[in-house]
């Protein structure tokens, strides 16, 4: 990811780079800030960081984001981010206007592709999401029944599509979204943040269901 920015720079030569990252709020994304910082550290690049939650007042992850990445432009006078995306229209919207006052965006996690970022790095979810419905398939081969906790776009179409596959025939094991809720909506901008027991609190009662 520094990589990247540090390529997409407009500053000069002469000009000590300063980089940004809007980064997940869950502890899964723990590992991006370490490496982060790490390659920060190494490069000589100075870089600054904020998580969801930092700044109170934010009802969704567009709000939070425009506010930050546009506080970093004005105060900070950021090079490039790197970004955990919101939806893909406020992408789409924000990203050229941020490229043109000289702030390239890197997405990661998940891509907003028609938005002018300038790299994405992260995974194939339509991909991701297949093999977890055949891996899932393999471990219950008798079928049964499964909750969508950690929505994703692109993956979860790919799954449902893949576990539910054979449920037209009567040779095959069916499987069987459960009836109720259980995606993570607690905060728009940290989806496992607000409810209780956090994501595997999640976990648990879709277990007991």
């Amino acid at each position: 990811i520094i990589q990247c920015l540090q390529f997409q720079s407009t500053a000069g030569a002469t000009q000590k780079l300063k980089f940004g990252l809007l980064n997940g709020g869950s502890a899964f994304f723990e590992p991006v800030l370490q490496g982060w910082q790490h390659r920060c550290d190494r490069l000589g690049v100075e870089c600054i960081n904020t998580l969801p939650g930092d700044d109170d007042n934010f009802p969704s992850c567009e709000e939070y984001r425009q506010y930050v990445v546009e506080k970093w432009i004005a105060e900070e006078g950021i090079n490039g981010i790197a970004m955990k995306p919101c939806s893909n229209e406020f992408m789409n919207e924000m990203v050229p206007k941020w490229k043109a006052q000289g702030v390239p965006i890197v997405t990661f996690d998940s891509d907003a592709p028609n938005s002018t970022r300038v790299r994405y790095v992260g995974t194939n979810q339509e991909f991701l999401g297949r093999t977890m419905a055949r891996l899932l398939r393999q471990l219950r081969p008798s079928g049964g029944s499964y909750a969508m906790i950690a929505r994703k776009e692109g993956r979860d179409d790919a799954f449902i599509e893949e576990i539910e596959r054979y449920n037209n025939r009567d040779d095959r094991a069916h499987w069987h979204e459960l009836s109720e809720n259980y995606t993570q909506t607690g905060n728009p901008r940290c989806s496992s943040c607000l409810l209780p027991g956090r994501f595997m609190g999640v976990m648990e009662r879709a277990v007991v269901h």
